[in-house]
């Protein structure tokens, strides 16, 4: 729960979606079958072109894949993986952001994307390869242990899909919960808590798996191209009077 403003709210609707032996690269391509078919569905013969807030989007695949790192790099001119945290926070605060002191790594670099970057990615795009911190469940990439096959599907200026290669391996799970305790005890309430019961059942065996999230308000939205969350769902929360 990240507030009430024109992209969240408070109740929601999420689509998820598991299939074995596939990894997040096979759901980027699902998702781009499933952005044409919609497209297509909603906007006939328009060759899979919409309008959102005043931009043409257009939706014919494949869309661009980009790192996260680079996106900070291309925007803010920053080397994510050579900067210390220390250095990172100072940078935030440079730029206006009143951040805690605490907050991890991860936790800035994410915080300077969603003021900096995220608005301004118009066009269909997918954000890969998050940083490890903010991805406990995600799967390490093989050939750089600090980040996860992950990624954060955008369009319009916001994210509506979340996706990634499961983790299933229960050591490495269940380091990460305790990791994710120790971000936690610093007061990211956001943090994932530790769960036993989950690092059991890997034990027993999971096979490899990747998972998508879909938020279907976000994605009504920018189709319909309305204005504010608000305007696709039926009951939305609304900020008091008082």
């Amino acid at each position: 729960n990240e507030g009430m403003d024109a992209t969240h709210n408070p109740d929601f609707t999420m689509l998820e979606s598991y299939v074995t032996y596939q990894d997040y690269n096979d759901l980027m391509k699902m998702v781009e079958g499933l952005m044409e078919f919609l497209v297509e569905k909603i906007y006939p013969g328009q060759n899979l072109e919409m309008d959102y807030k005043g931009n043409k989007v257009s939706f014919k695949a494949p869309y661009k894949r980009v790192r996260f790192t680079d996106l900070l790099n291309e925007y803010l001119g920053i080397d994510y993986d050579k900067m210390s945290e220390s250095e990172l926070l100072e940078f935030a605060k440079s730029r206006g952001l009143k951040l805690d002191p605490k907050m991890h790594k991860g936790k800035i670099a994410d915080e300077l994307y969603k003021e900096f970057i995220r608005n301004n990615i118009i066009q269909p795009t997918f954000m890969i390869n998050l940083p490890i911190e903010l991805s406990p469940l995600a799967k390490k990439i093989s050939d750089d242990q600090t980040k996860v096959e992950r990624f954060q599907f955008l369009a319009g200026g916001m994210e509506s899909m979340n996706g990634y290669s499961e983790l299933n391996d229960p050591i490495d799970q269940f380091n990460r919960f305790e990791e994710q305790e120790k971000i936690r005890g610093n007061g990211d309430e956001e943090a994932q808590r530790m769960d036993v019961d989950f690092v059991e059942a890997l034990e027993y065996g999971m096979p490899p798996a990747a998972g998508l999230g879909i938020g279907v308000e976000r994605l009504v939205m920018m189709l319909t191209n309305s204005q504010t969350l608000r305007e696709s769902m039926l009951f939305p929360t609304m900020k008091p009077k008082q």
